[in-house]
């Protein structure tokens, strides 16, 4: 039929419908019995280029005929676009074959794009003109689309991979508007669909760097604030692609992969922290994205033991603490104007208002829920400060603490205060009270507890402290000194073998060694009695000096070296316990003093649950040197310690006195 002349067709003219239909009908069968096994052969052997060219032969065979049948009727939609829909329905019915000739199309289109000339005898504009004119576009827009879609991710991950520190989204757009958008309008023809392809692959553009980005934010994030640029494009993609979701979900798996594992430091742990949060606070200033990933690491933090306690260094170290400058800050209200709805995503517990202006510390501290255990926490890390400082300088810690107040609050930093006070009014004394002795004096109720060792100190020793605490009576009257022997620090010298070498050492060091100036050995149980201490911790205190070369040890017997030679680089450290105040012993104290308001109500009251023993607590038990104020979790913990002494029972949800 294709072959026909135009002569032997002119006896179909009196007959156009059923010419017409004749003629798609017997072209189809020839489309189904020949042309369709001849593309796929041609194909399969060589590829789109010589399947497209036969392609373009088969149907400019019909155009003739096509066209003088069509002059024949008045059928609105032209002869030869049928047959091409007939042929293309016939060439790609089977989906499989569909996918694999726009892969193999893929592929030619990228090398063409590429490399700017022919492939197999085939150019851009070449391969447009068959695909128009087989009216194909439809069915390869999308291969012929990934093909630009391709180098977009090639450029943005050749261009960005790793480069945080410089803005690199402007230079991918701008590759794409100059470079490669030339080149789509080549193949895609220049009509008004253009501009179609153009936002089509702009927003490629951020796709492509959102999916980069969102696997490196957790890179990103430990590299801030010297990411900032980098973060500052990642914020400008995702308001154009709305990949937060994503973004949350990866980053809570690098999270929980590379950060909150048993081996990181806590410290480090923090810091990633502190950091998350301020590059959230650039990508969503709302603080919905932070609040998707804030409860994944505050959940863990909350079951390190030491979390409150790096938290309140790093707050409270003005010359390298990362939180320090966090306390100098306040959170001031936005503008009305600029207010925005919460997505549906957001937490309904929060307020935008809330969730907006809380800043690091407040996020930190709402860890637990609690402010109190910060304060205490602080309370212990001043006393240990204040008692190290033996130039009773209390200036950087005055302004620490002042700043505590603006966010804290007065009143449970009151102890604090009374502390800082006692080391200035120390000084003061000090300078009234000739002596060799230097004391930190303190109010006892208002400090934590001292983590003091029981030791009877040297004679000598214990002449210099009885001159000081006459002298403070003097002072003072009516008030007396309660000395703490074993805390505090002695600086002294020994003259040994002709050689004078100063130490610094703790006052059990210091009775030790000042023993051995009447007696140069000395039996271990002898020496401990003499000291009223444990023999073992009298070997722990000693070691000290064995370590300096001052002593020797054997079993039972510790022996002055009379043939001491200095070392080329001697310890100076002095062996003190980590902390002067003891946490534990504030435990137990609170302890020891709510049990009596405890036991009192349940004398009265058969059995209480912990809300009403918390609420009675909260009204009678708010005055004297330790008021109440506790938290209903902190007060469980002290009922079960008393349930585990036998002075209470637990029995379904009240407390009640054991019997």
């Amino acid at each position: 039929m294709a072959e026909t002349s135009l002569a032997s067709l002119q006896s179909l003219a009196a007959f156009p419908f059923q010419s017409q239909r004749m003629l798609i009908e017997c072209q189809t069968q020839i489309f189904r019995d020949h042309s369709r096994a001849e593309f796929w052969a041609r194909f399969d052997a060589a590829g789109v280029p010589p399947a497209l060219a036969y392609a373009v032969e088969t149907i400019d065979r019909l155009e003739e005929v096509a066209a003088f049948l069509q002059a024949t009727t008045t059928h609105g939609r032209p002869i030869i676009s049928i047959l091409k829909a007939h042929f293309r329905a016939i060439l790609f019915h089977d989906a499989e074959a569909a996918q694999t000739f726009g892969r193999s199309l893929e592929a030619l289109g990228a090398d063409l794009v590429a490399s700017g000339g022919e492939v197999q005898g085939l150019s851009i504009a070449l391969l447009r003109r068959q695909l128009q004119y087989l009216e194909w576009f439809q069915l390869t827009q999308q291969s012929l689309l990934n093909v630009f879609l391709r180098q977009i991710d090639a450029k943005a991950d050749a261009l960005c991979r790793g480069e945080f520190s410089e803005p690199c989204l402007e230079a991918t757009l701008t590759w794409v508007r100059t470079t490669l958008l030339p080149r789509a309008e080549a193949l895609f023809c220049p009509t008004q669909a253009t501009i179609a392809y153009q936002d089509i692959l702009s927003l490629q553009v951020y796709e492509a760097f959102v999916t980069l980005r969102i696997k490196e934010l957790f890179a990103m994030v430990k590299d801030f604030p010297e990411s900032l640029p980098g973060v500052a494009d990642l914020a400008n993609a995702l308001a154009r692609t709305h990949r937060e979701r994503d973004l949350v979900g990866c980053f809570r798996q690098a999270l929980q992969a590379r950060l909150l594992q048993p081996g990181v430091a806590t410290n480090s742990i923090i810091d990633l922290y502190t950091r998350t949060i301020k590059t959230f606070r650039i990508l969503d200033d709302r603080g919905v994205l932070l609040e998707g990933v804030s409860g994944l690491i505050d959940d863990y933090l909350k079951k390190r033991k030491d979390t409150v306690r790096c938290i309140v260094a790093s707050l409270t170290d003005d010359q390298n603490g990362d939180l320090f400058e966090e306390l100098g800050r306040d959170g001031m209200d936005g503008d009305p104007d600029e207010w925005q709805p919460d997505p549906i995503e957001a937490d309904p517990r929060k307020t935008a208002r809330s969730r907006a202006h809380d800043d690091i510390l407040s996020i930190l501290v709402n860890i637990y829920g609690t402010k109190e255990l910060f304060v205490n926490e602080y309370r212990l890390m001043l006393a240990d400060r204040l008692l190290l400082n033996k130039e009773y300088q209390t200036d950087r810690d005055l302004r620490t603490l002042e700043l505590l107040k603006l966010r804290f609050g007065d009143e449970p930093l009151q102890q604090c205060d009374i502390m800082v006070k006692d080391v200035e009014e120390s000084k003061r004394v000090q300078t009234n009270v000739p002596s060799v002795v230097d004391a930190t004096i303190v109010s006892e109720h208002f400090w934590p507890p001292f983590q003091a060792e029981d030791v009877q100190l040297h004679p000598r020793l214990l002449a210099e402290i009885d001159a000081y605490k006459k002298s403070y009576h003097v002072l003072k009257n009516p008030r007396t000194l309660e000395w703490v022997p074993s805390l505090g620090s002695v600086e002294l010298e020994l003259e040994l073998n002709d050689h004078v070498i100063a130490f610094t050492c703790t006052p059990i060091q210091a009775t030790i060694i000042a023993h051995f100036q009447d007696t140069e050995s000395w039996a271990v149980a002898e020496l401990a009695l003499a000291m009223e201490m444990d023999e073992a911790v009298l070997q722990r205190h000693a070691l000290f000096w064995v370590h300096q070369g001052v002593l020797s040890a054997t079993d039972d017997t510790l022996q002055l070296q009379t043939a001491f030679a200095p070392r080329a680089m001697p310890s100076l450290e002095v062996d003190v316990a980590d902390s002067a105040v003891s946490s534990d012993r504030q435990l137990e104290q609170e302890v020891e003093v709510l049990q009596s308001y405890i036991i009192g109500m349940l004398s009265n009251f058969e059995s209480l649950p912990l809300a009403r023993i918390h609420t009675m607590l909260s009204t009678f038990a708010r005055s004297g040197p330790t008021p109440y104020d506790k938290t209903t979790a902190e007060l469980a913990a002290i009922l079960r310690t008393l349930v585990t002494r036998g002075r209470l029972e637990y029995i379904g949800g009240q407390y009640q006195l054991q019997k």
